[in-house]
């Protein structure tokens, strides 16, 4: 008899354990997607009358195996200065603006899209004179996203 409730209680214990191992996928992590940024590339564009400002253009790829979505895609300059001055690339140290991030609301595992938003940089003009040259350091990052369920 005694032997009989050991086993009840063992295959007890399994199911339980199957189940618990089941809701959480056997303890581990759950998949992280992997995105990639290709085909970046900065042009200079006109953003007020006395300002231009770095336009980002690219293409964003979900090369894993999970779906994301709220995909938030943005820039910088690193070698740009942060103060405000007439004929320098400038980047404000604030929050980004709209307008200065691509949102892109769902990518699916082995899809791509393209992405452009200006305000990498800024350039402010006291004639409206237009730069020669982008900034020497640029870059495109991918700021957040959400793992779709």
């Amino acid at each position: 008899m005694m032997i009989r409730f050991v086993s009840i209680a063992a295959a007890a214990c399994m199911v339980m354990a199957v189940g618990v191992f089941s809701l959480t996928g056997c303890g581990g992590d759950p998949p992280e997607p992997e995105l990639l940024i290709t085909n970046e590339s900065f042009s200079i564009a006109m953003a007020t009358e006395r300002q231009y400002a770095v336009k980002a253009t690219g293409t964003v790829r979900n090369v894993g195996d999970v779906d994301v979505r709220k995909l938030v895609i943005t820039g910088g300059c690193p070698s740009c200065s942060p103060t405000y001055r007439h004929g320098r690339w400038y980047l404000p140290e604030r929050e980004k603006a709209d307008e200065e991030t691509a949102v892109i609301r769902y990518l699916g595992a082995g899809e791509q899209d393209d992405f452009e938003f200006i305000g990498v940089a800024y350039y402010p003009t006291g004639g409206g004179e237009a730069p020669e040259e982008i900034p020497d350091e640029m870059e495109v990052y991918i700021m957040s996203y959400e793992v779709s369920q």
